[in-house]
């Protein structure tokens, strides 16, 4: 049930000013009014027991109780743990495409609070092009949203040192970045590096329930970025199974033409994320889950994602074990590049990678289009491939194909090979010394 709360706060003033009310949502859905009265005249809204003001001067500082500010430029109340929305311009920022903004910015992140019991900030980016070097969240800092107006309405321009990460999320959880344009002015490293690490006390802190919408990451008049989307982990011996970095969605994100990734899962315990109408490219992998030592990475969900591989020795998916099965499904596809490297991790997790009505379009390359690594197996549903001189694939793993499979021709098989569905008028070249069962589950079939 939805509650209204009722606050009256009166001033000793020297002149009188009418009334204010300010209403608040809350994180409970309660809603909070605040009744302010009477302003000293001199620097903003005179302080009393258990309230904070600002005079416009030195930032805003929340502390416990009531904080206020004279709700001209869209900073409202922090009651108790209730909601504040922060604009940015109000610390500074300009977004004049000139002014360097990332003291500006990085004050407003510095403000979120690290217990996730007290917190509910949202900080709203209006339109601009925003000068930014690194950025980072305090350590642990959870329950925030950070909302533009827009893709290619509010811009962040990253300025930092080359290499350099552009925005670093510490420990955070239940947090939302929405409707923004991040844009290597200058070559940046992660552009969003969702990091695990260890928190104040010693120990892992967790990462879970955040949102990432509609946020293009594009290349900048020929500069990029080497990863768009990363998810870390630092700290224990840089351990991959320490601890949970989980369930995030991933929706209308678009990072394209990294230097390596696109988007990039190299935490074993990166669990539960959801992919939804994305777009990725990188130069080496649209899509990766290996870390740099070979050992296992995430798991991950992707429906309805785009993948554009830019040379030829680009792969749209370069994976390898995963504590869960990785799924993907409506994937589409275009252009020069392998479909997919699977292989066994370094630290011995299998691989169980479904691909549901994927259609792939690829183009000659020089090298199997399905390279299945010992220790993996790709189960397809449904899929279309098709190549102007055919699909190959190589398997040293299990392959698994149900229904249409397009223009696939020739298969060097090391491993297993099942196909279901077969049309015997297409050729079909097999090499290798694996086992292969082709067969017609309608009709029962079935061909060793």
């Amino acid at each position: 049930m939805k509650r209204i709360i009722l606050i009256s706060i009166y001033f000793i003033s020297c002149t009188a000013t009418k009334p204010t009310t300010v209403i608040i949502p809350t994180i409970n859905d309660d809603t909070v009014i605040v009744i302010q009265e009477g302003k000293d005249g001199k620097d903003g809204y005179s302080p009393r027991k258990g309230v904070d003001y600002n005079d416009g001067k030195d930032g805003y500082t929340p502390r416990k109780g009531i904080d206020y500010f004279d709700g001209k430029d869209g900073i409202t109340t922090v009651i108790n743990g209730s909601s504040s929305v922060i604009n940015v311009k109000d610390y500074g920022a300009k977004g004049d495409g000139i002014t360097d903004d990332t003291k500006a910015f990085q004050a407003v992140l510095n403000m979120l609070i690290s217990d996730i019991s007290k917190g509910n900030f949202k900080i709203i980016i209006p339109k601009g092009d925003y000068l930014c070097g690194h950025l980072e969240t305090p350590n642990s800092a959870s329950f925030f949203t950070i909302e533009g107006e827009g893709m290619g309405v509010s811009n962040l321009l990253f300025i930092g040192d080359y290499g350099e990460d552009f925005i670093t999320l510490i420990n955070s959880q239940r947090i939302a970045i929405k409707n923004l344009s991040l844009i290597p002015k200058n070559h940046a490293g992660k552009m969003i590096n969702i990091l695990r690490t260890e928190n104040k006390n010693g120990e892992m802190g967790f990462v879970g329930d955040g949102l990432l919408e509609n946020i293009d990451m594009p290349a900048y008049r020929g500069k990029g970025f080497s990863k768009g989307i990363v998810f870390s982990c630092t700290g224990l011996n840089n351990s991959a199974s320490d601890a949970n970095n989980e369930q995030w969605t991933i929706r209308k994100c678009y990072a394209e033409q990294a230097d390596s990734f696109g988007i990039s899962f190299e935490h074993q315990n990166s669990l539960w994320h959801g992919l939804y109408d994305c777009r990725f490219s990188g130069y080496v992998a649209d899509i990766n889950n290996i870390r740099d030592d070979g050992s296992s990475g995430g798991g991950f969900e992707a429906y309805s994602c785009t993948l554009m591989p830019l040379v030829k020795s680009s792969v749209l998916l370069r994976l390898t074990g995963s504590q869960y099965p990785i799924t993907i499904s409506n994937l589409h596809s275009e252009g020069n590049g392998q479909a997919l490297v699977t292989s066994k991790s370094s630290d011995g997790l299998l691989l169980d990678l479904i691909l549901i009505s994927p259609m792939f379009k690829l183009g000659e390359i020089g090298r199997p289009h399905f390279d299945v690594g010992v220790g993996t197996t790709v189960m397809i549903r449904d899929g279309f491939f098709f190549s102007s001189n055919g699909i190959s694939a190589k398997v040293d793993g299990e392959l698994l194909i149900h229904g249409r499979h397009g223009n696939l021709y020739k298969i060097e098989n090391n491993g297993f090979v099942a196909i279901d569905f077969y049309d015997a008028d297409a050729p079909l070249l097999f090499s290798g010394n694996g086992k292969i069962v082709i067969g017609d589950s309608n009709t029962g079939n079935l061909h060793k």
